[in-house]
This record gives structure tokens, C-alpha cells and sequence, in this order.
């Protein structure tokens, strides 16, 4: 079960087989889950990564590296509590992607 922050309302699932793509073939199998009452959404999943390069396995993608920071810098609660977000996260998102530009799996990432 999943409990939105925001109006306490149980989250229901609205589609499964969604794939979080990471690049390069990279993706979590998830269901993505709604608020009924405010709209808001995650993905949810307890599994392992698995290698899709072709984006064959599921029924939809969503690129999580290229709306991250747009993510994060429109909506920080969604990453952390409240005051580690305000307080940290910027710093640490630069040193995030610092580490992502510099490591050759994820380079040319459009960071």
C-alpha cells in the first residue's frame, strides 16, 4: 500500500509495466501509482534492473536521467524530506552530476 504525503489518500495502481529508464538500456520494471485525490504519481518496484536496450519489455519508458534535475528543482519534497532538500539536496545534486559526467557508463547524459 501507498500513502500520498501530500492529502493522505491511498495511492491506486493505474498502469503496470512501466519501465524507469536510466540510459543505455538501463530500466527498472515498475507500476506507476496515482492520488486519487491530487493526481500525484510514483513508480513503484522491488526488482532489479534489467538490461533493455531495445526497449522491448514494457509498455511505456519514462527517462528519469534527463527530467532529474527538472524533478528536482521544481519539486525537492519528492526526493527527501523537507529540510535535508532545502538544506542539501543543490549541493548534492552538483556532486551527483559531477560523478555521472565523469563516469563512462553514463557520459554523454546531456547533464
Amino acid at each position: 500500500m501507498y500513502i500520498c504525503v501530500g492529502c493522505k489518500s491511498q495511492m491506486i495502481c493505474d498502469k503496470n509495466s512501466v519501465g524507469a529508464d536510466f540510459g543505455e538500456g538501463h530500466v527498472y520494471p515498475a507500476d506507476r501509482f496515482r492520488c486519487p485525490t491530487c493526481g500525484a504519481m510514483i513508480l513503484a518496484t522491488n526488482r532489479n534492473a534489467s538490461f533493455d536496450p531495445g526497449y522491448n519489455f514494457q509498455d511505456e519508458y519514462l527517462g528519469i536521467l534527463e527530467h532529474l534535475s527538472k524533478i528536482i528543482e521544481e519539486i525537492p519534497l519528492c526526493m527527501e524530506y523537507e529540510t535535508d532538500a532545502r538544506d542539501q539536496w543543490p549541493q548534492r545534486w552538483q556532486s551527483l552530476k559531477a560523478w555521472l559526467e565523469s563516469n563512462d557508463k553514463f557520459s554523454g547524459g546531456g547533464f
